[in-house]
């Protein structure tokens, strides 16, 4: 169990059991609760009858009142600590970015995965959004990116191809040791083949062809011509043959 939640500075000046230590959280608790409030609390730094809550902090504040748009947000927040990605994603300034991290979801409370396993076991299954939370953890910041955002981003080839490979190799480990119907044993060898066929790709990409490929291809080449053409006739066509 996680000895702080994400929330816990909310919560905190949400309840009253903890005053503000900035004006960024005076600020909280002053559209939470009003001026009055916290000039009672905090009699030696009084807040100006006058003063303006920042927008940035307006801003926030709504969007943890809305259900989906909190749940996008931390879910991309949680995917990774990169806020301007955030921003050229979503057009969530790094500024309200930096603001809901600290007041509504500090993810330094997470210290590992487990934590943040934890965490997610402990969003109701029922949660309609609960899903956002593990695409971000499981998957990543590109792939909520992809899914919901306007702005795709760019994939490298490599990149995708690796992903792919991770996938298809782990999907095919998962299963090992079960007792296979003709139908799983089918799509198990397809997984097979797919995470081959990236390795052969990322392998050529990395060296150029192998040079087993090459051979094979200038045997059939040479088996092919062979019965009709000589040696030295196929290498003055400018084809060149392994002996």
């Amino acid at each position: 169990m996680l000895k702080r939640i994400p929330q816990h500075r909310y919560l905190a000046i949400q309840t009253k059991t903890a005053m503000p230590e900035n004006e960024m959280e005076r600020a909280l608790y002053v559209l939470i609760h009003g001026v009055r409030e916290l000039n009672k609390k905090t009699p030696l730094k009084k807040w100006k009858k006058e003063q303006k809550i920042p927008e940035e902090i307006k801003y926030v504040y709504d969007v943890y009142q809305t259900t989906e748009l909190k749940s996008l947000l931390e879910s991309f927040l949680l995917s990774t600590v990169d806020d301007y990605e955030i921003y050229k994603a979503t057009g969530v300034t790094v500024e309200e970015s930096q603001t809901y991290r600290h007041l509504f979801f500090d993810t330094e409370v997470f210290r590992n995965d487990l934590d943040i396993i934890a965490f997610l076991k402990s969003i109701p299954d029922t949660a309609p959004t609960k899903e956002l939370y593990k695409i971000a953890f499981h998957q990543g910041f590109g792939a909520l990116r992809w899914n919901y955002c306007r702005d795709k981003g760019e994939i490298g080839a490599d990149e995708a191809m690796q992903t792919i490979l991770s996938d298809s190799y782990y999907q095919f480990l998962s299963n090992r040791g079960k007792p296979l119907t003709s139908k799983i044993a089918k799509e198990a060898r397809d997984i097979a083949k797919i995470a081959i066929s990236c390795i052969q790709t990322l392998n050529t990409n990395k060296e150029g062809p192998s040079v087993g490929d090459e051979e094979k291809s200038l045997r059939f080449m040479f088996d092919t011509a062979r019965p009709n053409k000589t040696v030295n006739e196929m290498e003055k066509d400018g084809k060149r043959v392994v002996h």
